[in-house]
């Protein structure tokens, strides 16, 4: 695997990737959906049967191995309706590696 700075586009390929493998074994999960950067937050909630604010940033935190603040993660996932993955993205891969 390459190693380096994780790109906001790296970051949505993942997010598609693990929405692929869960639509496989989550009946609650939607593979009709279609994740892109305009995505808003409730969307990809709803798509991906996913947790609310404090517990998704805490698995994104673990998933990814940074540790992003709460507050931080809030900015980006809170309203859903008005946040996107592309907001999602970026704050990640200002943090990660891949």
């Amino acid at each position: 695997m390459t190693t380096g700075s994780a790109s906001p586009e790296f970051v949505l390929e993942v997010i598609r990737d693990n929405h692929r493998h869960q639509c496989a074994f989550d009946p609650e999960a939607d593979p009709s959906a279609e994740l892109s950067f305009e995505t808003s937050v409730a969307e990809w909630r709803d798509a991906c049967d996913l947790v609310r604010t404090e517990k998704l940033g805490a698995a994104l935190n673990e998933m990814w191995g940074i540790e992003v603040p709460a507050p931080a993660w809030r900015e980006v996932l809170e309203p859903p309706e008005q946040r996107t993955l592309r907001d999602v993205c970026d704050l990640v891969a200002a943090h990660a590696t891949r």
